[in-house]
């Protein structure tokens, strides 16, 4: 078993180098493509290489293509996982930083209400204050 991986691009990495080194072995046996194995099969580099410059569909679509071939592939089944760790990752911040949440808008009028009270009590006291030093003639 590896040892955790502690983020994406790490993770990524590791399956990458973990591919290329069974590959060269396999290859070393076989050819170029060596049947049956996914370490060797070119679209599962390509669908790390995707996910690795932030191509998600695309990787998407390779992974779901790859699936069909190797549907018992535990490093297939891992690049999945972290697909999808990123694409939940992804929404839950598009949903926290594009949308405030209505605890938020109200925090924001309330502080615009209490800005314009303070301006206002500002005023009345600067108008008692000149009042006191220059008094009006009438």
């Amino acid at each position: 078993m590896h040892e955790m991986v502690t983020t994406m691009p790490d993770a990524l990495e590791e399956l990458a180098a973990r591919a290329k080194s069974r590959a060269a072995a396999l290859t070393s046996w076989g050819g170029p493509h060596v049947e049956g194995f996914i370490e060797t099969d070119p679209q599962y580099n390509l669908a790390i290489t995707q996910m690795q410059t932030g191509r998600w569909q695309e990787a998407a679509r390779l992974i779901a293509i790859l699936a069909r071939r190797y549907p018992d592939s535990p490093d297939l089944h891992e690049l999945r996982e972290l697909l999808a760790l990123h694409v939940s990752a992804e929404e839950t911040w598009a949903e926290e930083t594009l949308q405030p949440t209505r605890p938020a808008r109200r925090l924001v009028r309330a502080l615009l209400i209490a800005n314009g009270v303070l301006l206002a009590l500002a005023a009345l006291a600067l108008l008692a204050l000149y009042s006191r030093l220059l008094p009006l003639p009438w």
